[in-house]
């Protein structure tokens, strides 16, 4: 690991560290920040951060670009995502923002969030930023035409996480780093063993 990676995770550690003292008012200042557009904005980008969608979506760009190595990688690094957000969840408990009425949750979140409390609905960290980014190592590394959207694809979703009052600014930052470090993962053990090469070889002709 180069010492710029090293720098680099301990400052986004710092962040997090710092983000937990700022968490409340900064979810209250976003409240602030609602309206229409902004709701209904969300609200759609919020669609597309399904686990489903963007490893369908991946997977065929990488597919017909020919670059059907990194489909397995993909997929693990969603798999992946799947089970740390799960158990850090259930370890942490950290109820979400709305649940605990710091904020309120917008009109049009309403008939999407079932008011209940399964693990599901704990708040650290944010499942959904977590997913996003652990696809941009991979999408740095193999398609770089398309890191930029996916980046500024990935902050929007992230923003949608403490806009909706579903997530802190701390439960964001921990899912960035959760989520490349993810990415970054797979990225080493697909060159190390060539897991996704010999799968598309035998499957994917």
């Amino acid at each position: 690991m180069k010492k710029r990676d090293i720098f680099f995770i301990a400052f986004f550690c710092f962040l997090i560290a710092i983000s937990f003292l700022f968490d409340i008012r900064i979810i209250k200042i976003v409240e602030k920040l609602r309206n229409p557009f902004l709701d209904y904005f969300f609200l759609i980008i919020s669609f597309f951060d399904n686990f489903f969608i963007i490893i369908f979506f991946l997977s065929l760009i990488f597919f017909y670009n020919n670059k059907k190595r990194w489909i397995l990688p993909i997929l693990f690094s969603g798999i992946f995502s799947v089970v740390s957000a799960f158990f850090l969840k259930i370890i942490f408990k950290r109820p979400r923002p709305f649940q605990l009425g710091i904020i309120s949750l917008p009109a049009v979140m309403f008939y999407l969030i079932k008011n209940s409390y399964n693990v599901w609905n704990f708040s650290f960290p944010s499942f959904e930023t977590m997913l996003v980014f652990s696809m941009l190592p991979i999408i740095n590394l193999e398609f770089r035409k398309l890191k930029k959207f996916w980046l500024c694809f990935a902050i929007i979703v992230a923003l949608s996480r403490i806009y909706f009052g579903m997530h802190y600014l701390s439960d964001v930052l921990s899912g960035i780093l959760i989520g490349c470090f993810i990415g970054y993962l797979n990225v080493y053990l697909e060159k190390k063993y060539f897991f996704g090469k010999k799968f598309a070889e035998r499957f994917l002709r």
